[in-house]
């Protein structure tokens, strides 16, 4: 039941993964260029939760993962998050990477046309 539980875990962290892609996309649509406070915030709520994805994903594989390396994680994430898929799932990690970037990137572009459009 462990499992499982990590299983729903990871699963929700991803589900507010592609969340905070639909607000980046409102804030890009909607929102002036200039607003950098949002983009910062933005950015450090998406390395928190890839932290936590790769914590609770390295509890699925059932490897211990070094409660140090989290601040690398946070503040590295487009980087680490990738190297850390690749080099627990190969291929599989590669297309993951692959997979989810370009949903992450098609889910904010839609929602940011999207907006302006009805917006005009």
């Amino acid at each position: 039941m462990e499992l499982q539980s990590a299983i729903r875990v990871r699963r929700l962290y991803l589900w507010a993964l592609y969340g905070l892609a639909v607000i980046s996309g409102v804030r890009t649509g909607l929102l002036p260029v200039d607003r950098q406070n949002v983009d910062v915030f933005l950015s450090l709520s998406i390395g928190l939760l890839l932290a936590l994805l790769v914590m609770a994903d390295a509890r699925i594989l059932g490897r211990q993962f070094p409660q140090t390396a989290l601040w690398l994680i946070l503040s590295l994430w487009p980087l680490a998050v990738p190297g850390y898929l690749i080099a627990t799932r190969r291929m599989k990690g590669l297309g993951l990477v692959a997979m989810h970037a370009t949903l992450l990137l098609a889910v904010r572009a839609a929602v940011a046309l999207g907006l302006r459009w009805l917006v005009g």
